[in-house]
């Protein structure tokens, strides 16, 4: 079987071990006090300070900003589940943000909405490596006088422009678990250029004292202590890193020269080239769950990507996050690790590629003929994605090239784009493949013109997917008596019956014309 994640421990880390008990270095001591001075050297800042794991390190680090009983504090939905906890552990309220589209990064437009006058610290997550967005942040925070805590747990090494993640705000916080870069069994540290703040991080560590033999008790703590034999397998970790992302880099670039073959999977972006470390092989596919199975039924492990925050029956959140729910549905982890040796991840890709799904399968059925496999799926396949925005008029003309479509002169073209209240594209591989657009007053009348799809893409579920972000767009806005009309394109017609457009009209075969179903104006 080869499992989703690898990494090794050998002789060096032996030899360090040997060292540390020759010389009766087991609690925290000297050699947590060398493995912390190297962390701060190799991350170019002043203060680290090792903790028992990163989750750990972000309960210290919200101690030492002063976070505690209903005071809140901002994060994404896309985390794993410590960045909550740390904050609901010291009595503080989680006020969740969605992610950017595409990609699992707190949405920093959306962070001033989630503020208030309890709010004490904002926490971005830099998920596998990838770089929240820290200039914005630090202005956001800056303004409502608030901290920022990075879980950079993910991204030890990872960089931007700005340096390394994690040292870019008040506090960084990252994690030196099993399935980390580098990794002590269990551990984590926090790192500061505060010396003020380094010293509140110790104190939490420890109870709230600086020696358990204390004449007095200063602050709230706990037992987070490092052990010299867990650094001394730290040091040893920290020579490997060089390699270790090197040979992380090269399986993501494995991974992503195979996606583009690959129309079910999209694998989730990460600027490599920018500096930021994919510890992680992280892909979408719609069909997750029969894909794992495939690959589990030829000897190849996967694991699902945790759910969302808001998913958890106790953390209160009445909002939707629509950008998040793609990666809990669809996300999969593919073998990957430090140590993953990369004829299998190359084994893992021949899998793949024989790998037939659903809707290709339908498709190829319906070809040949087969009557009994017509449904069109009804999401397309993870490759593609819906953009809530027009079409350029350059775009605009190939899609309707594509399918034949070439008796609309350029001024025509720009001119229905401006008379557009909305439009959705689809987009893969950074080019739109389908699109439609929506023309109306907004409030009592709709019409869904131009609905185009790729010839290749026909058949796929894209079509279907522009149609319901059309008509979501109509139920937010739709009032009683509203109604909406549709012209039926290329590559769509089909599925729009099954929506409930039940009315052909007869001088016209393509339109379709729908009222409300109740009094609410929901179609």
């Amino acid at each position: 079987m080869i499992s989703w994640w690898r990494t090794s421990f050998g002789e060096p880390e032996l030899e360090r071990l040997k060292q540390a008990m020759t010389h009766e270095h087991i609690g925290q001591g000297p050699v947590t006090e060398r493995l912390e001075a190297e962390l701060a050297a190799a991350l170019d800042v002043p203060y680290a300070v090792l903790a028992t794991s990163g989750s750990a390190a972000l309960l210290m680090a919200l101690l030492a900003c002063g976070v505690g009983r209903d005071d809140e504090v901002v994060m994404p939905n896309r985390t794993w589940v410590a960045t909550a906890h740390a904050a609901l552990l010291i009595g503080a309220r989680v006020r969740l943000v969605d992610v950017r589209p595409g990609v699992p990064l707190i949405d920093v437009a959306q962070i001033e909405a989630a503020c208030s006058h309890r709010t004490k610290a904002i926490i971005p997550v830099h998920l596998n490596g990838r770089g929240a967005e820290m200039t914005e942040i630090n202005r956001i925070a800056h303004e409502w006088g608030i901290m920022v805590v990075e879980d950079a747990c993910q991204a030890l090494f990872s960089r931007n422009a700005s340096g390394y993640l994690g040292t870019q705000s008040d506090i960084g916080c990252f994690s030196l678990g099993l399935t980390k870069l580098i990794s002590t069994g269990q551990g984590g540290f926090a790192v500061t250029r505060s010396e003020e703040i380094c010293r509140k991080l110790k104190l939490a560590r420890n109870h709230g004292v600086v020696d358990q033999f204390t004449d007095r008790w200063n602050q709230i703590g706990f037992n987070f202590k490092f052990t010299d034999l867990q650094a001394s397998f730290g040091i040893a970790q920290l020579r490997r890193a060089g390699k270790r992302i090197a040979h992380v880099n090269r399986l993501y670039e494995r991974y992503r020269e195979a996606a583009r073959d690959l129309p079910f999977l999209r694998l989730i972006p990460v600027l490599v080239e920018r500096g930021e470390v994919p510890i992680y092989a992280e892909v979408l596919c719609s069909e997750r769950a029969d894909l794992s199975k495939y690959l589990k039924d030829r000897g190849i492990q996967t694991r699902q990507v945790p759910p969302n925050i808001s998913d958890s029956p106790y953390i209160p959140s009445s909002a939707l996050y629509p950008n998040s729910r793609v990666f809990a549905t669809e996300g999969l982890y593919l073998p990957c690790g430090p140590e993953q040796p990369i004829e299998n991840v190359d084994r893992v890709i021949d899998a793949l590629r024989t790998y037939v799904p659903s809707w290709k399968a339908t498709r190829t059925a319906a070809t040949a003929g087969d009557s009994t496999t017509q449904e069109a799926p009804d999401v397309a396949p993870a490759l593609v994605q819906f953009v809530d925005r027009l079409p350029t008029p350059a775009e605009f003309r190939r899609l309707r090239e594509s399918v034949g479509w070439s008796d609309l002169d350029t001024a025509a073209m720009e001119r229905g784009l401006r008379n557009s209240i909305y439009g959705v594209c689809a987009c893969a591989s950074g080019e739109v493949v389908g699109f439609g657009r929506l023309v109306g007053d907004g409030t009592l009348y709709f019409d869904i013109v131009d609905m185009v799809v790729m010839p290749q893409y026909q058949g796929t579920g894209v079509g279907r997917g522009i149609v319901k972000h059309l008509m979501a767009y109509v139920a937010r806005h739709a009032t009683k008596g509203s109604f909406v009309s549709l012209f039926a394109a290329r590559g769509v017609a089909e599925f729009y019956e099954r929506f409930g457009f039940k009315r052909r009209l007869p001088e016209s075969p393509g339109m379709f014309m729908e009222w409300p179903g109740n009094d609410r104006g929901e179609f």
